[in-house]
């Protein structure tokens, strides 16, 4: 007990204390990893294909995948409107997700992937992604011949 008292009534072992307390603490919010959201593969005419990393399976129905191409602006694919599988893509129960493709009179530069809170409503055409409020954002450029190479691209 009385050692108790001496350390607690110690200004160093309080500042110390207090210190390593807060080290603490912001290591530990610090530390969480960010969502991230990946481009796996492109299936001419027929689908995209995802994931997404760092987030519990328990919170996939709080968020959604848009994806858009890039011509003259981005555009969201396949579908302006739509809901799930026409508008975004929902996250399925292991981590991945898929969207249609369509082919359109103009081959996409770039294709991008964003991963958004289920109750955001995107713009359908825009001239920078930066508008968006995206939690993570995976891209992937192309030939115009949907041949793409898969990996992040600095600039829009």
């Amino acid at each position: 007990m009385k050692v108790t008292k001496i350390l607690f009534r110690n200004p160093i072992f309080l500042v110390f204390g207090t210190l390593s307390i807060s080290f603490i603490f912001i290591v530990s919010v610090f530390s969480q990893t960010a969502p991230s959201i990946r481009i796996l593969e492109i299936e001419q005419d027929w689908q995209i294909i995802g994931s997404i990393a760092e987030l519990e399976s328990s919170e996939y129905e709080q968020y959604k995948v848009l994806v858009y191409v890039k011509t003259d602006r981005w555009y969201i694919h396949p579908y302006q409107r739509g809901g799930p599988g026409k508008s975004y893509a929902s996250i399925n129960n292991d981590g991945t997700w898929s969207i249609r493709t369509v082919k359109r009179t103009f081959s996409a530069e770039i294709v991008a992937a964003l991963l958004v809170t289920q109750d955001y409503d995107p713009p359908a055409i825009t001239r920078s992604l930066g508008v968006i409020d995206f939690i993570a954002k995976d891209m992937v450029s192309g030939d115009g011949n949907y041949k793409f190479k898969l990996g992040d691209l600095q600039d829009e």
